[in-house]
């Protein structure tokens, strides 16, 4: 008898852990599947993307808990209330949403060389499409097709522009 009830407690113990890691993962389920209102999918970050080798700065995956305050939606919303260069506030069709940690190195500062951040693994919202900044030199008469992604990172829980940037 001792046996059978160590087998229940045993069984009830992992569907329990089962229920639990569900909710967990569940958690961002509704930010990374295309919402009944018509927002845009948002994809997890899966492995850290380096944005710019030069100046350091990272996109990372999220925590499995992360919980954003606004949706990609409501940040983007937020956001086109400032920059009103975009004529409406819905995400534009040529960009891919991502959420992850953002990180930006201000650089070494302080004795001992300490790294100082503009912003360090930051939950945000990394909005991206193909494009590339123009070149001013007069002898590029045509750049390669699409060779650059421009980055725009916003706050997942204010909507605040970190950074917007190419990736090349």
């Amino acid at each position: 008898m001792p046996q059978k009830r160590r087998a229940l407690q045993l069984k009830l113990s992992l569907l329990m852990l089962s229920f639990v890691a569900l909710a967990a993962c569940g958690s961002l389920k509704p930010a990374q599947s295309r919402a009944a209102n018509g927002s845009r999918a948002v994809h997890r970050v899966t492995v850290t993307i380096r944005i710019n080798s030069e100046i350091g700065d990272t996109f990372a995956p999220p925590p499995v808990a992360a919980s954003p305050k606004l949706t990609a939606q409501q940040a983007w919303a937020a956001y086109t209330k400032v920059n009103r260069s975009y004529r409406t506030s819905v995400i534009p069709s040529n960009m891919t949403v991502h959420i992850g940690l953002f990180t930006l190195p201000l650089g070494p500062s302080g004795p001992g060389g300490a790294e100082a951040y503009a912003v360090h693994n930051q939950l945000v919202y990394g909005f991206s499409w193909h494009r590339c900044p123009i070149s001013t030199n007069p002898r590029v008469k045509k750049l390669p097709p699409n060779p650059c992604i421009e980055w725009n990172f916003l706050s997942a829980n204010t909507g605040r522009q970190l950074l917007q940037t190419w990736q090349m």
